[in-house]
């Protein structure tokens, strides 16, 4: 079963099920009566002949209607002639939008569907072949359903596959993607900024761990871009990692060190987007105080705090930034670290 979603009442589920050979796209929509019980008003089951239909992500526009993207696969095992799928239909079901896209006779489908404020839809997805024979990334934008612009991908990366995609209220799209961006050997977070026409603004990755994967990404009301993953030195061993960027691509929290293990000293490193007040303190496993590295005002921008861990035993360490900026926010993060002797 696929995401709920709910509307004016309705609560509608998409699926993906096998009839006969092939596997169809189905949504279903429910009516809320006044007990808070669900009864259904309407099945939509949409089957592409000789082609299995699998939905990634579904949304709704300003007047309610609801649209899905997602992959058409070919019932051959042996084709991999993907496309990228993408349905709407309004509040009765009706089919009011359908786009079937592959540009090159290779892989594509959908990853993810937003609408902006002026009700054009974007949609997000994954490409691999053709001449780059690489995993890329595709944004495609569409007003009154007809195609204004396609972006396709960053051509001097090695891979990358897009997670999710949001438009502020500028018409300016996010896109948080994983990526082999800085070395070839480890994964990125990474996020890309297009611009109401389609332009590239800006690229920011993000690098703690040997590994880190982006899993989902959300916009605050102040136009910020949270993403969150996960981040460790192998895929078994894994933390959560959540980042935050204003507008700009300036990263809001941005607090690591290196290098991590360490012996006996490392550098803490952090990104301050206003002057602020600042106390960065390292901790023990058992949450007692060694070491405040800094207790005082900062002024904005990138920091560098170096740690001696000389006077401690080896083991397990934690360090915590506290931050009240200029508008009396107060913010705080804290990592961990290994100091090996």
């Amino acid at each position: 079963m696929g995401k709920r979603y709910f509307n004016n009442g309705t609560l509608l589920r998409n699926y993906n099920f096998r009839y006969r050979h092939w596997s169809n796209l189905v949504l279903i929509g429910f009516i809320n009566n006044s007990y808070s019980q669900y009864f259904r008003c309407w099945v939509l089951r949409y089957q592409y002949p000789e082609f299995n239909s699998e939905p990634y992500s579904f949304t709704k526009d300003n007047g309610g209607n609801v649209f899905l993207t997602g992959k058409l696969r070919p019932d051959d095992l042996n084709s991999l002639n993907y496309s990228t799928i993408s349905l709407g239909m309004n509040k009765c079901a009706d089919m009011i939008f359908e786009n079937n896209f592959n540009q090159t006779n290779d892989i594509y489908y959908g990853k993810d569907i937003a609408f902006d404020n002026n009700n054009n839809l974007y949609i997000l997805g994954f490409y691999w072949g053709g001449a780059v024979n690489k995993g890329e990334f595709f944004l495609r934008k569409f007003t009154n359903y007809l195609t204004q612009w396609n972006y396709q991908g960053i051509h001097d990366w090695k891979d990358c596959e897009p997670y999710r995609v949001a438009v502020d209220n500028n018409g300016n799209a996010y896109v948080s993607l994983w990526s082999y961006v800085i070395n070839p050997e480890y994964d990125d977070f990474a996020l890309i900024k297009l611009t109401n026409s389609g332009e590239l603004s800006w690229l920011r990755t993000y690098k703690d761990n040997s590994v880190e994967q982006t899993e989902d990404m959300a916009m605050d009301n102040s136009g910020n871009i949270i993403i969150v993953g996960g981040s460790g030195t192998n895929t078994e061993n894994f933390d959560i990692k959540v980042i935050k960027y204003d507008s700009d691509g300036n990263l809001l929290f941005d607090l690591l060190n290196y290098p991590n293990p360490f012996n006996p000293t490392t550098k803490i490193s952090f990104n301050l987007p206003t002057n602020s007040y600042v106390r960065l303190a390292v901790y023990n496993i058992i949450g007692q105080e060694v070491k405040v590295l800094m207790n005082g005002r900062m002024t904005s921008g990138y920091k560098e705090i170096q740690f001696d861990g000389s006077f401690l035993s080896s083991g397990v360490y934690f360090y915590r930034l506290y931050v009240r900026d200029e508008n009396k926010n107060n913010y705080s993060v804290t990592n961990k670290f290994l100091l090996i002797k």
